[in-house]
């Protein structure tokens, strides 16, 4: 009776310990429009969802460099580390490595030398996205955009014909000079693609 009752026992030990290493599942978002369809690029900007246990929300304290570890918490592309802004215990935002390779690459979310979570995400050459705010409800998403004189805009600042626009996206891919992971470039980094704006006018 003994004995049955200490396999039993050791059974429900061996279940409980199955369920704790037994990594969950890692969903990747696009920053541009987030959404999991949307693919991800070298050195673009994007959030891992998933379920990353008891983490206390932090936020990377420098960005020069941004660190590889926040919380305990890492996230590996491929074979390389991913730079983070933030970790939870249900998102983490990171930048990819841009020396990721193109196509269905390993995401996966460590806890030490521990996967607590894992997944797959599709790495493209580039995949240009621009950042938006939230939209009115039944309204086109408004670009986050600057007027030639800095205020931002929108439908009651409008841009004017000939002025110049900053948008804000991400992933155009490699630069060329190359950037280094999670440290800021020197001077100025162009895009390796050709990279085109367009505007179309909404009635």
């Amino acid at each position: 009776m003994r004995t049955f009752a200490l396999s039993i026992a050791m059974m429900a030990i061996g279940v409980a310990c199955l369920a704790q290493t037994t990594p969950g599942r890692v969903v990747v978002v696009n920053y541009a429009n987030l959404t999991g369809t949307f693919p991800v690029a070298p050195g673009s900007i994007a959030s891992a969802y998933g379920s990353f246990g008891s983490v206390t929300a932090t936020a990377a304290s420098t960005l020069n460099p941004m660190p590889r570890e926040l919380a305990g918490l890492r996230v590996r592309i491929g074979s390389t580390d991913a730079p983070l802004y933030f970790v939870s215990t249900g998102q983490i935002n990171f930048v990819v490595p841009v020396g990721a390779q193109s196509g269905p690459q390993t995401i996966q979310v460590l806890s030490g030398s521990n996967v607590v979570a894992s997944g797959t995400v599709s790495v493209y050459d580039f995949a240009p996205g621009l950042a938006t705010s939230d939209p009115a409800p039944g309204g086109p998403l408004q670009a986050i955009a600057l007027n030639q004189n800095n205020t931002v805009n929108s439908q009651s600042a409008r841009a004017r014909r000939g002025e110049v626009v900053q948008l804000y996206a991400t992933g155009c891919g490699g630069t060329n000079p190359a950037v280094q992971d999670g440290v800021p470039a020197s001077g100025v980094a162009p895009a390796a693609a050709t990279v085109k704006a367009y505007i179309s006018v909404l009635e």
